[in-house]
This record gives C-alpha cells, sequence and structure tokens, in this order.
C-alpha cells in the first residue's frame, strides 16, 4: 500500500515539473506545426486580417495558398469588414475646412499659389545673396565676428567675454571713486551745497577723466592705497560699501564702443580689449 502510494506522489511530482516547463521547450520537444499542415479554414481566417499586397506575396509561395489568397468568398468578407470599418470612422472624420486650415487638403488655387509664393522667394533670396556685403564689410560692421584664431563656433562666445571683462573693469573703477565726504576732505570740491547744487557729473566726463588715467601708461599706480577690505583704491583707503549702478556702467560701455565705431579714441590711450589684460 505505501509503494503505491509512493508512486502517485512520484507520477503526481513528475507532472507537475512537466507543467512548469516553458512552453518554448514543450514546443521544441513537440513537431512544430507548419502552415501547410493547418486546415484551410484557419487559413481563410488569418488571411481576412490581411492586405492585398500581403495576400499577394502570400499567394507567391505555393499553388494552395495562391487559391486560398484568391478565393472570392475571403474578398467579399472583406469588403464587408471594410465597410463596417469605414461607416464608423467616417463619423470622427475632420471636415473639409479643417483640413484646408491645416492645409492637408490643397485644392488647385492652393497648391498653384503655394508654388508661385516659393518661386517668388527664391528669386528674392537670390536677389539678397547677389547684393549682400562681404564678410570684411560685416566684420568692420560688428555683424560678423573677427575670429582670428579662435574657432567661428567660438568667436561669439569670446566676445562676450571680452565686453564681460570690459564691465568688470569699468564697475571697479566707478567703484573705486570717491565718496563726496572723501571728495571735500580732499580739497576737490570745496563745499557740499555747491556739490549738489551744481551739475552731477556725466558719462562723457567720466570717460574723459577715465581715458585720461589710462592714458599715463601706468604713471600713477604708485599713489594706490589698500583700503580696510583689502582692496585697492584710488586716494584715501576705504571700504567699498556697496556695488556702481549698473545703469552708470553700461552707460560707460556704451559711451567707449561708440567712440570705437567712430574712430575717436586717442591713439595713445589703451584700447578696450586690453583693459583686462593689465589686471
Amino acid at each position: 500500500m505505501s509503494a503505491s502510494v509512493a508512486g502517485l506522489e512520484t507520477d503526481n511530482d513528475d507532472d507537475g515539473e512537466q507543467q512548469q516547463q516553458p512552453r518554448e521547450t514543450l514546443l521544441q520537444e513537440k513537431e512544430r506545426v507548419s502552415l501547410d499542415t493547418l486546415p484551410d479554414e484557419i487559413i481563410l481566417t488569418v488571411c481576412e486580417f490581411l492586405d492585398v499586397p500581403e495576400l499577394g506575396a502570400l499567394g507567391k509561395t505555393t499553388h494552395r495558398l495562391r487559391a486560398l489568397s484568391t478565393d472570392p468568398l475571403l474578398h467579399k468578407i472583406r469588403l464587408h469588414r471594410a465597410k463596417a470599418t469605414l461607416a464608423a470612422s467616417l463619423q470622427h472624420r475632420p471636415s473639409l475646412p479643417l483640413l484646408r486650415d491645416a492645409q492637408i487638403y490643397l485644392t488647385r488655387r492652393q497648391h498653384t499659389q503655394r508654388v508661385l509664393s516659393r518661386a517668388l522667394l527664391g528669386i528674392r533670396l537670390k536677389h539678397h545673396f547677389l547684393t549682400r556685403p562681404s564678410l570684411p564689410a560685416l566684420q568692420e560692421r560688428g555683424v560678423m565676428y573677427r575670429c582670428g584664431g579662435i574657432a567661428p563656433a567660438l568667436a561669439g562666445r569670446a566676445k562676450d567675454l571680452e565686453r564681460e571683462r570690459v564691465k568688470d573693469r569699468l564697475r571697479r573703477w566707478v567703484v573705486e571713486r570717491l565718496s563726496l565726504e572723501e571728495a571735500v576732505g580732499c580739497g576737490l570740491v570745496l563745499n557740499k551745497v555747491v556739490w549738489e547744487e551744481g551739475r552731477r557729473e556725466g558719462v562723457r566726463s567720466i570717460a574723459r577723466r577715465l581715458m585720461a588715467r589710462w592714458g599715463n601708461d601706468g604713471q600713477g599706480e604708485g599713489k594706490r592705497k589698500v583700503g580696510g577690505s583689502g582692496v585697492a583704491c584710488w586716494g584715501r583707503g576705504r571700504v567699498v560699501r556697496y556695488d556702481p549702478p549698473r545703469a552708470m556702467v553700461l552707460g560707460l560701455k556704451r559711451h567707449f564702443e561708440k567712440l570705437a565705431a567712430e574712430g575717436g579714441i586717442h591713439p595713445r590711450v589703451t584700447p578696450l580689449y586690453l583693459i583686462g589684460s593689465r589686471n
């Protein structure tokens, strides 16, 4: 009795292991089913979901598949299914005005207008290409950057860095200016009331004094002092209390760029692109 029970348990274990085997392994062990062994009903059911080009390619394989792919009943079922699908899909189809607005459907007039507009655009571009200025002229106007030893892709970034260096130099110089109390103490301003009643110093006067200082070729470098915060200052040493107004820095920048464009900078004055090299 115990032996028979053990035999039944062994058979159950074998069945469980066989069920746990992957499906691909079972298919490999059994004989694979080919398309020729399937009945015609199954092949026709599969052919109902194929398009005409796919049915034509299927009919070129064997004579049996050719006869099934050209079956009149099969094509009648396909047409009936396509008719039902179209009847349900046409309700959700966008209208003709929407297709025209989206330029999906073009009338003859719209197609002609598009062709003519492209032809006119090509003629206009060709005319502009013939009359466009040369590369040196664009570089002189500042439209194109001068590459020099820099790659053309990095020329714009290098120009931006140069502008930032000039702005930092001008901002540092504005910070180092004397305050009103220091100017009165040094004797540059006789009275505070005169300073307030007088006209405020403009960008051009600041630029002239800055250019005159840069034109001394470093003669006043020995007069610089160090303030309480360790920042080099002109005149009496002081702690930098605030950043200069951005409008003043940008005004100086625009003034020097205008002078450089007009050629009004004195040749003895240090150019703007060499400002950062002295630091």
